[in-house]
């Protein structure tokens, strides 16, 4: 996905924080696959679909409201990688610092998400012509 108003660069940061969270994930929940299955799968996806939404449609120019859709859905499914990673730390599953470690990196995506949601919001209208 190439973002209009985004320097190339920040659209990279954006896969670039993507991937080392799923690659994070995925080593994460390698150690308790075996005791829980769904749970272990599901944080996976939830990782993999923030990497695949960001990746959506390379170089092809997006609306604004295309890329926060995007963006929105991406920080969406970050919440439920939030939850998966707080349930896992309290069935016993990872440790307090794998659930820091993890969050960290999920927190920054956001944070790198919240600054393309802000830089397209919807353009505003004008004054109101009599």
């Amino acid at each position: 996905m190439s973002l209009p108003a985004l320097t190339h660069n920040h659209d990279l940061i954006l896969r670039q924080l993507a991937d080392e969270l799923a690659q994070a994930v995925y080593r994460l929940t390698w150690k308790f696959t075996q005791s829980d299955a769904a749970l272990a799968q599901r944080m996976r996806n939830a990782a993999i679909t923030v990497g695949v939404l960001l990746a959506a449609h390379p170089g092809a120019p997006a609306s604004r409201a295309s890329v926060r859709r995007i963006v929105f859905g991406a920080i969406v499914v970050l919440g439920e990688l939030g939850y998966c990673l707080h349930f896992a730390r309290r069935a016993g599953f990872i440790n307090e610092t794998d659930l820091k470690r993890i969050g960290a990196m999920k927190d920054e995506l956001i944070r790198h998400l919240d600054v393309a949601l802000a830089e397209h919001a919807p353009a505003r209208a004008g004054p109101a012509q009599h």
